[in-house]
């Protein structure tokens, strides 16, 4: 279960991050809300608390000892006080620093804004037939030497008497971009070099079949390398038929894309 947590919170929402640090913020306090009830005579209880039970007051000792605030009104007054109080302190200084590092781990890793189209095509070009792949940078920014590329993964490969996993690298006509600002259109040529080659529209579009299209580059925004990938299985695939046209012009002369038409076919 723990047996890596620190990936798991990295990669896991903000939300339920987010909700992890309050509950276990929470539950800590409640803990020790409930250690100081127990020795109700070890700090100091402020008259609006007085006629509360004891484990409000303890609760409320708790949060001003693990966030350090001290405003004064409550304080150890015994020698059990101070050590519970000591005790909490490193927990809470441990608690902070924790939490601070995630945020911090979080928020700094590169990341990219990369769109994959929900589909990609087997279809006909000017050099034959082809795969036909195409992805949008959301954010807007420029992802200076991009480079794409492409495999296959077959789960029904045979070797003798063995069903093994085959994975084949596709080479793209154009696997390299000085600069990826708006969309890009990622073709491979089912050629005789194609590992895919003689392959008929049903196989390539099997279920079985997995197409990894990994897309890595320098984002200029952030000054980091960022990455990002994206798995298709052959029935996302669709035959004979033509993406949609995502780039126009405005009056003014400006270049925009359209990002609600990165998976839009022609009709």
């Amino acid at each position: 279960m723990f047996k890596d947590t620190y990936h798991d919170l990295l990669m896991s929402s903000w939300l339920f991050f987010f909700f992890l640090i309050f509950s276990s913020y929470i539950v800590l306090n409640i803990c020790f809300g409930l250690v100081f009830a127990l020795f109700p005579y070890s700090f100091v209880i402020p008259g609006h608390l007085a006629d509360y039970p004891p484990f409000v007051a303890g609760f409320f000792m708790s949060i001003q000892t693990v966030s350090t605030i001290g405003y004064g009104g409550m304080l150890p007054n015994h020698i059990f006080g101070e050590i519970i109080m000591a005790v909490e302190s490193l927990i809470g200084l441990l608690f902070t620093a924790v939490s601070t590092g995630l945020t911090f781990a979080r928020l700094s890793q590169p990341s990219a804004q990369i769109l994959f189209a929900d589909i990609f095509l087997h279809t006909e070009t000017d050099q034959g037939p082809a795969l036909v792949f195409r992805i949008a940078n959301a954010r807007g920014n420029d992802i200076i030497n991009a480079k794409a590329t492409l495999s296959v993964l077959t789960l029904n490969q045979k070797s003798g008497n063995l069903n093994m996993v085959g994975l084949h690298d596709l080479q793209l006509k154009r696997d390299q971009s000085p600069t990826f600002y708006l969309n890009w259109v990622l073709v491979h040529d089912l050629d005789e070099a194609s590992p895919l080659s003689g392959y008929s529209s049903q196989e390539i579009l099997a279920p079985d079949m997995i197409y990894i299209l990994n897309i890595f580059g320098h984002d200029s925004s952030f000054n980091q390398t960022v990455f990002q990938y994206h798995r298709y299985r052959g029935i996302d695939g669709r035959s004979n038929r033509y993406f949609e046209d995502m780039i126009f012009s405005t009056e003014e002369g400006q270049t925009m894309i359209r990002l609600e038409n990165l998976s839009e076919l022609k009709k």
